[in-house]
This record gives C-alpha cells, sequence and structure tokens, in this order.
C-alpha cells in the first residue's frame, strides 16, 4: 500500500435487535432442541442398561425437554402469524 492505494473496507451488516422472532426459524430451533433431547435418551438409557461409564450424563441434556416444548410453541405461533401476514413480535 506505499503506493498510494487506498484499502477499503466493506461495510459490517446492521445489527439486528436481539431476540427479533421474525430472525428466528424456530423450526430449526426445535429441531436442534430435539436432537438434544434425543441425546438425553440416549444417555438416559445408557445408563438404565447399565452403562457405567456415561452414569449422570443425561442430567446434563434434561434442559432441552422444557426448551423443546417451547421451541414448539413458538414454532406454531410463528406458522399460525405468518398464514395471516402478521409479523411475530
Amino acid at each position: 500500500m506505499s503506493d498510494g492505494a487506498v484499502a477499503t473496507v466493506a461495510a459490517a451488516p446492521a445489527a439486528t435487535t436481539p431476540g427479533a422472532a421474525e430472525d428466528v426459524s424456530w423450526l430449526v430451533v426445535s429441531l436442534m432442541y430435539g436432537a438434544g433431547l434425543l441425546v438425553c435418551a440416549m444417555m438416559a438409557g445408557l445408563q438404565c442398561a447399565g452403562v457405567s461409564s456415561v452414569e449422570g450424563t443425561w442430567i446434563i441434556f434434561s434442559p432441552f425437554g422444557p426448551t423443546l416444548l417451547y421451541a414448539l410453541y413458538r414454532f406454531r405461533q410463528q406458522k399460525t402469524l405468518a398464514a395471516s401476514g402478521k409479523k411475530v413480535d
């Protein structure tokens, strides 16, 4: 850059409001929480089968249950509002 060339920097995209529901695909969130709940069930099943090396690890994944229910609720709300042409708050 010693020959007088000017470096240009691309403008960063504008930050969105944290928690903006229209930017969130609740279907994707629900699928991810479902996968976490599946891991929880597998770990609990392994513990019940007597595998001692995974004892207690299912508890780490247990919060995926309630969060999956919430994500499914939000997905249903998003789908209903999208069908009516309204935006989710």
